[in-house]
């Protein structure tokens, strides 16, 4: 756990050495508005890079309105975002996403997610998040 968010230690690091990984696994707290994935954590003098989202991670969450999704991050495994239904606005940083789950972001309501991808990826990303069965978007 380290702030709003609990996190799973995928490899693990070595202080002032080597950095490990982690998979962000879900929220602290529920009431929760804007979600921050951030590139990087520090836990017990350890840096760690943070590179996946976990399956079913913020599925449900009522309030959340807003994801930024830092650098890192590889893997939005599936239903990571499912049933936000106030979610409307996604901000992927990473370059590096290379798998988003099965319906990592459907949901049964809710207005039109806006994803904002860089642009070198765009088209990448485009296919990624249809693939992934996400109903109701738009890419910018």
């Amino acid at each position: 756990k380290k702030g709003n968010y609990i996190y799973k230690i995928i490899t693990q690091g070595v202080a002032g050495k080597k950095k490990g990984t982690v998979e962000v696994i879900g929220l602290n707290k529920k009431n929760v508005k804007k979600i921050k994935i951030a590139k990087q954590i520090k836990y017990d003098g350890i840096t760690y890079k943070v590179v996946s989202i976990g399956k079913k991670a913020f599925k449900g969450n009522k309030k959340v309105k807003s994801v930024i999704i830092g650098a890192y991050v590889k893997k939005i495994k599936s239903k990571a975002f499912a049933n936000c239904k106030k979610l409307k606005k996604v901000i992927i940083k990473s370059k590096k996403i290379t798998k988003i789950g099965k319906k990592a972001f459907r949901r049964k309501a809710g207005k039109k997610i806006t994803f904002t991808v860089p642009k070198k990826v765009k088209k990448k990303y485009k296919k990624l998040i249809k693939n992934a069965k996400t109903n109701k978007y738009v890419i910018k």
